[in-house]
């Protein structure tokens, strides 16, 4: 067997993995500790054979032979936006997500075909319904553009593969003739209207920004019961950003929704697998973004790059099964504050910040 055939396997083999973690309801029975670093070592050692950009990142360490997944060279994501990090063949891509923006104006893009996407689909599709536990008669609002009209968005993507799980789901989200993302207002505030008098509980699904523009139609009247909320982060420089605290306060005001109701996710185009800060209905706080069994989330000391002590904060590193056909390990730009049960989000890091986590490569 070749090392594309290979890696084809070992991808078909974590979809099966997907599926008996969550029978067991993620208990770790399928993914445990010595799974995970066997099926890490696997896979490092197939992309760097196959990724023609992270080969050289690996052999200019020395640690092409490193057996523990804890030391595996991470590709930070603003690489992403100067190369593709990809073991698929050209022949076989089918396009790339993209993301929305940096402000050097260079998008990132994380190439898939066929068999990625179906991974990709596999990680999300599982862990999303863990967390978002909405009714079986809940309407589904989505406040971005749909897959269709934004192919090259993980996030149109993403929310295009949950939908299909409702029986009535409808994108609210167009593209501007500049391009940007905006709401079909006047659709919406029809829809909102009419569920709420059915009584019937919606479930939305959108970024931050777009529920900074639900706050601003004051034709909406309060949510129907059992509604429920995710946000997924991101503003764009489209509005004023908002204290994640306080919007979700205006947001539990104005509709009426019980804060053990609003989720939020961290996700990102350079990943497969995405993180959320709690199931609905639960109520533990502080609250903390957990990846799936299938994932790796360390935080870690700039200076050192050695993992911080609990209660620290340091920059966020992934370490996901699920980006099979790119990059395992994956340094992104965000501060986290680790906790027992996951990470704290703060926020992106500073240009000194990173610059200090030595990652031995120009991005």
């Amino acid at each position: 067997m070749n090392e594309l055939s290979a890696l084809s396997t070992l991808s078909d083999e974590l979809i099966r993995l997907f599926d008996r973690e969550a029978q067991a309801q993620f208990d770790g029975s399928a993914i445990g500790e010595d799974a995970f670093a066997g099926l890490a070592r696997r896979l490092f050692r197939l992309q760097t054979s196959l990724n023609p950009r992270y080969r050289p990142v690996v052999e200019s360490t020395g640690l092409a032979s490193v057996d523990d997944w804890r030391r595996f060279p991470c590709v930070p994501t603003a690489a992403f936006r100067d190369s593709d990090w990809s073991c698929i063949p050209r022949q076989e891509r089918t396009g790339a997500f993209v993301s929305s923006g940096t402000t050097r104006g260079l998008r990132s893009r994380h190439c898939h075909s066929r068999r990625s996407l179906a991974l990709y689909r596999g990680s999300l599709y599982r862990w999303f319904f863990h967390h978002f536990r909405s009714p079986r008669n809940a309407q589904l609002m989505v406040l971005t553009p749909s897959p269709k009209d934004a192919p090259d968005s993980s996030l149109a993507y993403m929310f295009g593969a949950v939908s299909q799980a409702f029986e009535e789901a409808d994108f609210y989200g167009r593209i501007s003739t500049d391009r940007a993302w905006e709401l079909d207002r006047q659709r919406l505030v029809t829809d909102w209207n009419e569920a709420r008098r059915r009584d019937r509980p919606v479930a939305l699904l959108g970024t931050a920004f777009s529920f900074v523009w639900l706050l601003e139609l004051r034709e909406l009247p309060p949510l129907p019961a059992e509604s429920l909320l995710l946000e997924t982060g991101g503003y764009k420089g489209l509005v004023q950003e908002w204290r994640r605290s306080d919007l979700y306060d205006a947001l539990i005001s104005r509709f009426g929704l019980e804060r053990n109701r609003l989720l939020s996710e961290y996700g990102m185009c350079e990943l497969s697998s995405q993180a959320y800060d709690c199931r609905a209905g639960d109520s533990a706080e502080p609250r903390s973004f957990r990846f799936p069994p299938w994932a790796r989330c360390q935080v870690i000391s700039p200076e050192t790059e050695q993992e911080v002590e609990m209660g620290a904060t340091g920059l966020i590193r992934v370490f996901d099964l699920a980006n099979a056909w790119s990059v395992m390990a994956v340094q992104t730009g965000d501060l986290g504050r680790r906790l027992a049960g996951g990470v704290q989000l703060l926020g992106r890091a500073s240009e000194t910040e990173l610059r200090g986590c030595s990652l031995r490569f120009e991005a």
